[in-house]
């Protein structure tokens, strides 16, 4: 018995396993054979009741907050265009100030963004599995290293003309190399405590919608998402050091 198909189409590899499994059933069933193993099969969570779209949300949340990429710059970036960053510097202003000050209402723009995108996908058919205050935690997260990552790109500009410019790659990356708008599986670099490091890892989304599958689908608690929270903090720390270091330097430094 052969198949042919294309082995690209998921459609078609679905279709060749049941196959194989009836031609076997049938088999087993016409010679009176009886199978030598029997395989019993449960799901996690929710992921044998939950449809495509429903597996799509986690991304979709994601990308509601990686669109805060460029008013995050933006803001960062608008007092160095508006010529209000020299007012900044003789105040005294600390680097440290100046970041959580912007960072603060970003933050809170990124949570009304994924609220308003949740409440689209509700109205939709969308059904809430894990714990809400565990994805508000994970969001709050995420957008803080987003912000973090738009501090580096305000760090290389100086206007937002040149953000809407420089920003382009990095929110396409960003966007279609972390799983967030389809499903990627990357080829694993190293591995960290059994936990493994592709090259889409070093993009902090790549962790955040691996935990909001795990919550939002997989109806997982915080225990399970230990690993992804531990590499979403680090990248952040990291995006922040880079991005506060090269701010300095450009935009904050008096000489």
């Amino acid at each position: 018995m052969e198949y042919i198909g294309d082995l690209t189409n998921t459609n078609y590899l679905i279709s060749a396993v049941w196959t194989n499994e009836l031609m076997t059933e049938f088999v087993l069933d016409m010679t009176g054979s009886k199978r030598v193993l029997t395989v019993s099969e449960t799901a996690l969570g929710q992921s044998a009741s939950i449809g495509d779209f429903e597996m799509m949300v986690p991304g979709l949340l994601i990308i509601s907050l990686i669109m805060l990429m460029f008013p995050a710059s933006i803001a960062f970036v608008a007092e160095v265009e508006h010529k209000t960053m020299l007012r900044l510097k003789l105040s005294r202003l600390s680097a440290g100030e100046f970041l959580f000050g912007i960072s603060f209402v970003q933050i809170w723009l990124g949570l009304l963004s994924i609220f308003l995108t949740l409440l689209v996908a509700l109205a939709l058919g969308f059904t809430i599995h894990g714990s809400l205050w565990l994805m508000i935690f994970i969001s709050a997260l995420t957008s803080l290293s987003i912000i973090a990552f738009s501090l580096i790109i305000a760090a290389f500009t100086k206007s937002a003309n040149e953000v809407l410019v420089a920003g382009n790659f990095p929110m396409f990356l960003f966007m279609f190399f972390t799983g967030a708008a389809f499903p990627l599986e990357g080829k694993t670099l190293f591995s960290i405590a059994e936990y493994p490091i592709t090259f889409q890892g070093l993009m902090s989304p790549t962790h955040a919608i691996s935990a909001l599958n795990k919550t939002l689908v997989m109806d997982m608690g915080l225990t399970d998402i230990l690993r992804e929270i531990t590499a979403l903090l680090l990248l952040t720390a990291l995006y922040f050091v880079i991005g506060g270091y090269f701010f300095s330097k450009r935009h904050l430094n008096l000489r």
